[in-house]
């Protein structure tokens, strides 16, 4: 397997040594794993299956300004962050619980379209 060295700030190698070690991995794993996460781009078809599944009392803006106004302010950078967090969520399984129970709910008629 070829190597590959990188150069990394205090602050990003400390935050690397944390999710590697919340993980329980090596730095080599945690990195591969981002890297491979990135270069897929792309989520697993069953995330699709969930969207829009689950009934709300609010309209999906509504949900959103809430969102927006309960969350603390965040850098812009830190979405595409988010996303690939998200992203390595459901390839990682960590979302099958949750995508499980709504396509329950909307087989019982507990949904509707958005």
């Amino acid at each position: 397997m070829p190597r590959l060295a990188i150069y990394l700030d205090e602050d990003t190698t400390r935050r690397l040594d944390e999710a590697a070690e919340r993980e329980g991995i090596s730095r080599s794993a945690w990195v591969r794993r981002a890297v491979q996460s990135r270069l897929e781009d792309r989520l697993p078809a069953r995330f699709f299956e969930v969207l829009g599944t689950w009934e709300d009392d609010e309209e999906p803006e509504e949900i959103l300004r809430d969102i927006r106004a309960e969350a603390p302010e965040r850098p812009v950078q830190d979405a595409a962050a988010w996303d690939r967090q998200i992203e390595a969520d459901a390839r990682a399984g960590r979302l099958d619980e949750l995508a499980e129970r709504a396509l329950a709910a909307h087989r019982r008629g507990e949904s509707r379209e958005l």
